[in-house]
């Protein structure tokens, strides 16, 4: 949708005419090429769109990683306990509860 608007835009801009004053007249002696501007417009989605692409390729891959984890913690045959430096039970899996007669929160 923005690349339809910021076309349709510049389509306009390119056919209109406009009588008067020049542009040096208007702006005290500086004039902005319109096709630098749009050059640097164009570079600025295109890095936008890659950095909204690659974060997406990365989220994907990282919660597909979170759930290999998972997992493999859930299906391991050996205890398995999470504890944090207060030496609270964060998490364990199935094999833990068994073997420890425990029961997580989770």
């Amino acid at each position: 949708m923005g690349i339809a608007i910021a076309g349709m835009h510049y389509t306009g801009m390119q056919a209109a005419s406009f009588s008067g004053m020049s542009i040096s007249e208007h702006s005290n002696g500086f004039a902005l090429n319109p096709i630098y501007l749009s050059v640097v417009i164009v570079f600025f989605i295109v890095c936008l769109f890659t950095a909204v692409f690659l974060t997406i390729f990365m989220d994907r891959r990282v919660q597909k990683q979170e759930v290999l984890k998972w997992a493999f913690f859930e299906s391991a045959l050996d205890a398995i306990l999470v504890i944090d430096e207060k030496r609270h039970v964060l998490s364990l899996n199935y094999a833990a509860e068994t073997l420890f007669s425990l029961k997580h929160q989770m």
